[in-house]
């Protein structure tokens, strides 16, 4: 094997900034408890086994690596395993290979092939970290163009401080040693010394998000900072200390909030909102099935769950992996079957202004010359919609009521069910009840988010 001082300038240098970077961030006394490296074949976990190879000879701390085989690609996924197997044995560093089979772990789960393949990847490197006692930390060979894509993925999907750090050097036992390196700083040393990597052809596929970021996004960067990928991680780095500092008093306040899966919700609101926020993504990742751990909260979920939790009363609000945010008397939890409700919603009597039909719904009627302006808005059921009834056409007044068995109204010339037209707009089973319906002395009236009935169109 040989050492990176008898290796050329580029790798020397690249070598010096990763073992310069491990010392400043703190790493290497998480590296040196015994590490297992995650080896794919490409040029970025080959890199990384070159260095940590140099450095558990230098140091004597136990080195292992796990290549996990996808199966994806047939000859050519066989072709990378085989690949990562050599370049172990030529560093004398242990090695096993695992397979997987992603498809079907996919078409289980309905994730995408990129998300079940990562949460299979990831939780077999956990598996054979816990088979190892002389391992304790997991090295991960994500650089700084990595990063880069990171944070704009996350800055393009509206995502907030926590996004904007991106991928952090370390996470619990998790490390990332590159990330002071490019991609194109890493494939420059491997290409000085001859060393071979492998290629997923896949990766220039632009249909993906990540691919199109690196492929058409990132060279346009280079022309407006060539350092691009520098001046993101400072950010980063800046910002890191106070995400840190938030997520700690988001710990101490889901301590004081107990263990149990739900919690007060009227202590929750006592939280500074950027605690708050923090809280609520915690119980959604303690709620959350383990088979869908790329699954995650977004912020207009976290808003919206907020909005309703300040309005007061009872509500249930679909989150992803078939989760429900649920407020019942001063309780709030994430929950994965929803509490039925007994009876419909009872008959209500509305009037001009804005009524609270309770479940965060409300309808404002408005008068406007001949006409009445309905609105109706309902974070639970997405509703948001608004419609112009001709006053001389309702029967003795307006009420609105939950569905009843067999109900049905005819507009556009055809007779709907309801029950098919909630099918239609994806409502949930356990907030069919709460869905309004507008009516009159002649029955349905309204239906929001649908056209009016055919007898009263203008």
């Amino acid at each position: 094997m040989t050492a990176p001082e008898e290796r050329g300038t580029l790798f020397q240098s690249a070598y010096r900034r990763f073992v310069a970077y491990v010392t400043e961030e703190g790493l290497f006394p998480h590296l040196s408890r015994g590490t297992l490296l995650a080896l794919s074949g490409g040029a970025d976990s080959l890199f990384l086994l070159h260095c940590l190879a140099a450095l558990a000879r230098e140091h004597g701390f136990p080195l292992c690596a796990l290549h996990v085989n996808h199966g994806l690609r047939g000859a050519d996924s066989d072709a990378d395993e085989a690949l990562c197997e050599g370049a172990c044995r030529s560093l004398s560093v242990p090695f096993r290979a695992v397979r997987i089979n992603v498809r079907a772990a996919a078409d289980e789960t309905g994730e995408g092939t990129e998300e079940a393949a990562r949460r299979l990847r990831y939780a077999a490197l956990e598996d054979e970290l816990s088979c190892h006692r002389e391992l304790s930390t997991l090295a991960t060979a994500h650089n700084a163009t990595d990063h880069l894509e990171t944070v704009l993925h996350h800055l393009l999907r509206g995502g907030g401080a926590t996004a904007l750090v991106g991928i952090r050097p370390q996470r619990g036992h998790l490390v990332r040693p590159l990330l002071c390196l490019t991609a194109g700083e890493i494939r420059e040393a491997l290409a000085a010394e001859g060393i071979a990597y492998a290629v997923d052809a896949t990766n220039a596929d632009t249909a993906y998000t990540r691919n199109y970021l690196r492929h058409e996004i990132l060279s346009r960067l280079e022309r407006v900072n060539p350092n691009a990928e520098a001046a993101v991680l400072r950010m980063s780095e800046a910002l890191l200390p106070d995400v840190l500092y938030l997520e700690e008093r988001a710990e101490e306040a889901m301590a004081r909030l107990g263990s149990g899966e739900d919690v007060s919700a009227a202590e929750l609101l006592l939280l500074p909102e950027a605690i708050l926020r923090r809280v609520i993504r915690r119980l959604y990742e303690a709620a959350r099935s383990p088979k869908a751990a790329t699954v995650a909260i977004e912020h207009t979920h976290v808003a919206a769950i907020l909005r309703l939790l300040r309005r007061g009363g009872d509500f249930s609000y679909a989150v992803p992996d078939h989760l429900y945010a649920v407020r019942a008397g001063e309780r709030f939890a994430f929950l994965r079957a929803l509490p039925q409700k007994e009876e419909p919603r009872p008959p209500l009597a509305v009037f001009m202004g804005e009524n609270d039909l309770g479940d965060g719904v409300t309808l404002t009627l408005t008068a406007d010359g001949e006409q009445i302006v309905a609105h109706c808005f309902s974070f639970l059921h997405k509703i948001d919609t608004t419609v112009a009834i001709s006053s001389d056409i309702i029967v003795d007044g307006l009420y609105v009521r939950g569905r009843l068995p067999g109900d049905a109204y005819r507009y556009g010339g055809h007779t709907h069910s309801l029950k098919k037209l909630y099918n239609a707009r994806r409502i949930p089973l356990a907030l069919r009840a709460s869905y309004p319906i507008l009516c009159d002395g002649a029955g349905i009236l309204w239906l929001p988010a649908f056209p009016l009935r055919d007898t009263v169109q203008n």
